[in-house]
């Protein structure tokens, strides 16, 4: 006599395959997602709350004499760049290469 697999075995299977398949998320859940967080990050346009810490970053590492990273170029415009790491950086390579 051949034995069937039981009803609750073949529950279980299916169920550790089918539940990650059920809950992945839409492409157009994800598109929406990515739309909201974009217009919340854009409707705070970044801004330099602190000089005084980007000074502070300038003055330390002119002070180690540690150059600029090499990926600035003179024309960048510090201004428009989305983080304070950038804006920090950019700066300093400014005020390294006086320009």
């Amino acid at each position: 006599m051949k034995r069937q697999p039981s009803v609750v075995l073949s529950c279980l299977a299916l169920a550790l395959f089918a539940t990650p398949l059920l809950a992945a998320p839409k492409e157009k859940d994800l598109a929406a997602a990515q739309a909201a967080l974009n217009k919340e990050v854009l409707a705070k346009p970044f801004s330099v709350e602190d000089y005084q810490s980007v000074e502070v970053y300038i003055q330390d590492r002119h002070s180690r004499g540690l150059r600029p990273a090499a990926s600035w170029r003179n024309n960048d415009d510090c201004e428009v760049l989305t983080s304070i790491t950038d804006y920090r950086d950019c700066q300093y390579y400014k005020r390294y290469y006086a320009n």
